[in-house]
């Protein structure tokens, strides 16, 4: 007499294959995290806007995560006027205070690193690069006595988005199907030039 029982996968899993279906579905989630972060800042940004400078400094980061448009609408203001400072009190230099110019500040205002299917170090940085965004920020700017907290209510819009969402991008089922030796249909997602 004899008695078996198959559990699980009878072909060979790939690890390499493994690691890189999660790895994919990782940085899927790392993304829309950034993305609700950027989407809660947007928020407190829209308090005061004077000429949409500090808004617009978010811009390059917001067009890496494709919510360019978010931000688009939002900008705002009495257009171009006075000099642009940077964060730290210094002269720009190269503009006045502008929306342009914000976007143009915002390019060296982020950082984001998704590592590699075997690393695993992820990483979003968000600094202030335009002065009056900096003062509104710390309650500091003399046209509000409030502070925006955007940075601080972003992070926990972050921080709560991964916490409560890993179990979407992660399934059960999507953990069984690889070890079944199967892998999930690859999506495609295109998305519209929002220029």
């Amino acid at each position: 007499m004899e008695i078996t029982a198959n559990f699980g996968n009878t072909k060979p899993i790939d690890i390499q294959i493994v690691r890189e279906v999660i790895y994919s579905r990782i940085i899927e989630l790392w993304r829309n995290c950034v993305r609700e972060f950027v989407k809660v800042a947007v928020e407190s940004l829209q308090a005061d806007i004077d000429t949409g400078m500090s808004m617009a400094s978010m811009l390059p980061l917001a067009t890496n995560v494709k919510l360019q448009s978010l931000i688009e609408a939002n900008i705002h203001g009495r257009g171009i006027h006075k000099k642009a400072y940077h964060a730290g009190g210094q002269y720009a230099g190269s503009g006045d205070k502008s929306a342009e110019h914000g976007a143009e500040l915002g390019q060296k205002a982020y950082d984001i690193e998704f590592g590699t299917p075997t690393s695993g170090k992820l990483l979003f940085r968000f600094k202030i690069v335009v002065l009056q965004y900096f003062l509104h920020e710390q309650g500091l700017a003399k046209r509000n006595s409030h502070n925006w907290q955007s940075l601080t209510k972003g992070a926990t819009a972050f921080v709560n988005y991964w916490e409560t969402q890993q179990d979407k991008y992660l399934t059960p089922e999507l953990l069984e199907t690889i070890l079944n030796g199967e892998l999930p249909p690859v999506q495609v997602r295109t998305y519209l030039n929002e220029y």
